[in-house]
């Protein structure tokens, strides 16, 4: 009997121990449970204050934000009904009203709030369908979960199907997501740029993670639309990467070809100023603005860097040849340059043509007169790579041609070449140059090309210009070369100074030769190419602007309202390069001249504006402007063609026209030769005024200005 208690005892206290440990173990897994419930809520708590941030600074989104909170709570309500009337008429009429009431109120309380606190509306409205499905099942369970304690609670008494809470779960999931179906469906599907992402990249992906950032990270907002947005987000949250996200803005063009992730949206770029001071507000400091937008407009990026002026934070821009494969974090410092002065002015680009271009340079020995200058430099860069079979450099500057050389070894150690120190007015000199060269193409760029000093020097200006000309046409007929092009400019349309009248002339030389030796395969082709200023070649307003800028200013503009036009270098080379092909073409008419345009005019005040602001400083504050008026010869305006051209025609080339002398002045070879024989007298003795004379005689519209 003693045994028998004894054993009954022990059993009792296994049964407790055993029921101890069972009841433990759930008491365990339901505080962990609730832990993550209640670490999750707090998070989504937490993130209440950038919620309010993100749709403080929505301005004209938020309406749209709004909508769609309504549009799920709506759902939400619509779903609870739906669910009752799926179990019968008979089960719904036995329900007090005020129970449906109370019950669809507490549904529809819960999933506000779930929507709310999980900071779906700080986020755009369209991003991957399949991040869709995974955050609205998240919420269409978490709505669940915190309406079944209030629904066990207020439904004790009244008989509902153990299945009512999935079923409702179902129809509220259902409901979210049909209509985002059928939306992308039907539109984002036909946006190029909309690519569905993986669940494993999405939970991966994520701007405002949890974790917390490093100190060391700059805070940048993202502008326009890029179809490579995805592979910059993805650099950006590495833990390796330099940058954060700390938002987007677009205008509403751009959100209609943007694939949003989980970029939130601030705003248009007309808002951004108070974009920056909302965000200022909250503790975030910006430390650069990153333009992803490859096609951006001038206009956008004059006025986000006069917005970010204000604020001094810098503006930079992607930059798009470098990406042609999957983006790194490493990678981000490099694919973005900063805004420079051709980003601001509206220049239609001319693209490299490497066929057309690589056919006619390849295997071919090149004469360049002027090597040593700007254009000069840009355009040996370009050919070098086509694999000439020799080129020749020729320049009256020593220290040019040494920078020459030491860029080809640099960069083009096995190319042939020549570097020969020579002035293009000494003719015997040249004619020996091109017997020992024997070039196929001669680019004849030398001129002298300062205004001013051309004024001050008339007869140098026509013995470099006119005779120096003359000389390398003389050279190049000896030699029976190919094909001859020179570098002219549009001023010269309507010369009023001593150097546009002298470039007109070399311009009239150069079609007299092309017509008096027609179209032969076995003859030299003489063609001109006009350009406007060259944007940062030595001597333009822009590098006068740099270099002032470089000693604090003050910045000396002529006049403000003076209007020029600018194209870069690369598109001038390209543009040269083209007309040089299309005029050497023996289908082509003679006594052509090529028109290099892709700017408009914009004032000289304008471009100092901009090159202040491009360098941080705010204009004619934090650097002043003198006005010091027009310099000997300058003129306000450029005009596009001569009265003796025709109106300039299109050519296969975007950027590149041609126009033809109009048959009521045709240039007379053997009348220019003897001009040019009384040149020689005039220049060699200093006779300037008998000098201008004969300019005038070459050139009856010349009108001296000032």
């Amino acid at each position: 009997m003693k045994s028998f208690l004894t054993l009954s005892i022990l059993k009792f206290l296994l049964m407790i121990q055993k029921s101890a440990t069972f009841m433990g173990r759930r008491f365990i897994f339901l505080g962990r449970v609730s832990f993550l419930f209640g670490r999750f809520i707090w998070q989504k708590i937490k993130k209440i204050p950038q919620t309010l941030l993100h749709l403080k600074c929505f301005k004209g989104a938020f309406q749209l934000r709004a909508v769609a909170f309504f549009h799920d709570v709506a759902i939400a309500l619509l779903s609870f009904l739906i669910t009752l009337f799926l179990y019968g008429k008979h089960f719904v009429k036995t329900l007090p009203l005020l129970t449906i009431s109370l019950e669809e109120a507490l549904f529809g309380l819960s999933t506000s709030g779930i929507l709310f606190l999980y900071g779906l509306y700080g986020k755009p409205f369209r991003y991957p369908l399949s991040l869709q499905i995974l955050e609205h099942t998240k919420i269409a369970i978490l709505s669940c979960l915190i309406y079944a304690p209030l629904f066990f609670i207020t439904t004790r008494d009244i008989e509902f199907p153990g299945s009512f809470l999935f079923t409702l779960g179902f129809v509220f999931l259902s409901g979210l997501l049909l209509p985002r179906v059928l939306y992308f469906s039907f539109f984002e599907k036909k946006s190029r740029f909309i690519q569905d992402s993986s669940l494993s990249d999405v939970m991966k992906r994520g701007i405002f993670s949890d974790q917390p950032s490093s100190s060391l990270k700059r805070n940048i907002l993202l502008v326009g639309a890029c179809p490579f947005l995805e592979d910059i987000l993805k650099a950006c949250s590495h833990e390796n990467s330099l940058f954060k996200i700390v938002g987007y803005i677009a205008d509403t063009a751009s959100i209609k070809e943007i694939n949003f992730d989980e970029v939130p949206l601030l705003g248009d770029i007309e808002n951004l100023s108070s974009i920056i001071t909302t965000l200022s507000q909250h503790g975030i400091k910006l430390d650069g603005v990153f333009s992803i937008d490859l096609k951006e407009s001038p206009q956008i990026l004059r006025l986000l860097l006069k917005t970010l002026d204000a604020f001094k934070i810098p503006l930079k821009r992607l930059i798009p040849t470098v990406l042609k494969s999957s983006i790194h974090a490493d990678h981000l410092p490099h694919i973005f340059r900063p805004v420079i002065l051709e980003d601001l002015l509206e220049i239609t680009h001319s693209s490299f043509d490497s066929e057309t271009l690589h056919q006619l340079i390849l295997n071919q020995r090149i004469l360049i007169t002027g090597a040593g200058g700007s254009l000069g430099r840009a355009l040996i860069q370009k050919i070098s790579p086509l694999k000439p079979q020799h080129l020749t450099f020729i320049d009256h500057s020593e220290e040019n041609l040494l920078k020459l050389e030491l860029e080809a070894i640099k960069h083009y150690p096995h190319l042939s070449r020549s570097y020969l120190l020579s002035d293009i007015t000494n003719k015997e000199r040249l004619l020996k140059i091109f017997e020992q060269e024997t070039p196929n193409y001669v680019f004849h760029l030398a001129a002298v090309k300062s205004v001013p000093l051309a004024e001050e020097n008339p007869d140098q200006a026509a013995l470099t210009n006119i005779l120096g000309t003359r000389n390398v046409l003389e050279a190049s007929r000896s030699q029976n070369v190919k094909l001859v092009a020179l570098a002219s400019s549009f001023s010269c349309s309507t010369p009023q100074n001593v150097l546009d009248v002298t470039k007109r002339i070399s311009e009239i030389f150069f079609q007299s030769y092309d017509i008096a030796q027609g179209i032969s395969p076995q003859g030299t082709r003489f063609i001109v190419c006009r350009f406007d200023n060259f944007i940062g070649s030595s001597g333009s307003v822009t590098s006068l602007f740099e270099e002032e800028l470089h000693h604090k200013g003050p910045l000396l503009l002529t006049r403000p309202d003076d209007e020029r036009i600018f194209i870069p270098l690369k598109d001038a080379v390209n543009l040269f390069l083209k007309a040089c092909a299309l005029g050497g073409s023996s289908s082509q008419e003679t006594g052509s001249i090529y028109q290099a345009r892709v700017g408009t005019p914009i004032k000289i005040k304008d471009i100092a504006d901009f090159i202040c602001l491009l360098n941080g400083f705010t204009p004619q504050k934090d650097i002043k402007y003198k006005i010091i008026g027009a310099r000997k010869g300058e003129k306000m305006s450029q005009q596009f063609l001569s009265s003796s051209l025709s109106v300039g025609q299109s050519t296969p080339y975007k950027g590149l026209f041609k126009s033809q002398t109009s048959s009521s002045s045709p240039p007379d070879l053997s009348a220019l030769q003897k001009a040019a024989s009384e040149l020689e007298e005039t220049t060699s003795h200093n006779r300037t005024q008998q000098t201008i004379r004969v300019l005038h005689y070459l050139v009856p519209s010349y009108k001296k200005n000032g």
